[in-house]
């Protein structure tokens, strides 16, 4: 087993800082029925890259003030994480889109020495890929709390189309999405009021363009 990560069902490897973190935080955190639900999806090959990434928000981010998991969403709905910095407060929803464009940018992030890009696969219909994240919204804390979500996807998405669906269906529910891996850098469509440079200081990334592609590159 290499000494910086855990190996899972002999491909995927995530760094052992992650899993650290999060049993720390779901120690912390979480009721006690909370947490033997969360050992239990822990302890699910299907299931263990998408329970430790929705700890992604913590992994590098400036101290947390207070914590929430399960926020009251719309009606019986929940949204993952109700985040207090001090001088900001978030709503963040955490998504994995699997398949295999999943499969195939989890064996690239596996290998040490090799730059976190996703292939140039054909990128997700955005309905698909922002499915079960609005709607989860109210507008209670909306003056109060920047809110939005962050998705983990092995494909290579179109900004310019993510920003249109983005524009036209999402922003009067989130503000931004962040869209990334396990490495401090993350790819983002957003509000246009939104300064990507506070979810950068408040989260402990860079933004850059790595998760979005250009014409050319696809096949």
């Amino acid at each position: 087993m290499p000494m910086h990560g855990v190996v899972l069902s002999g491909q995927q490897e995530i760094p052992v800082r992650v899993l650290l973190r999060a049993m720390v935080i779901a120690t912390r955190y979480f009721s006690p029925n909370e947490f033997l639900q969360f050992r239990d999806l822990l302890g699910d090959p299907d299931k263990h890259l998408s329970t430790l990434f929705e700890f992604r928000p913590f992994l590098d981010c400036s101290p947390v003030v207070n914590l929430r998991h399960e926020a009251p969403g719309v009606g019986s709905k929940t949204i993952d994480w109700e985040i207090d910095f001090g001088i900001r407060a978030y709503l963040v929803e955490v998504k994995t889109r699997s398949g295999t464009a999943l499969s195939n940018f989890v064996n690239i992030i596996a290998r040490p020495g090799l730059p976190e890009s996703p292939m140039p696969l054909p990128p997700t219909k955005p309905e698909k890929f922002f499915k079960d994240v609005a709607c989860k919204f109210s507008e209670e804390k909306r003056s109060s709390h920047l809110r939005g979500a962050w998705i983990f996807t092995g494909s290579c998405e179109k900004k310019s189309v993510l920003q249109a669906y983005f524009d036209s269906f999402l922003k009067q529910r989130i503000d931004f999405c962040l869209i990334g891996g396990w490495k401090r850098s993350a790819s983002i469509v957003c509000s246009h009021s939104l300064d990507p440079n506070v979810l950068e200081r408040d989260f402990g990334i860079s933004i850059d363009e790595s998760f979005f592609y250009v014409e050319e590159q696809i096949l």
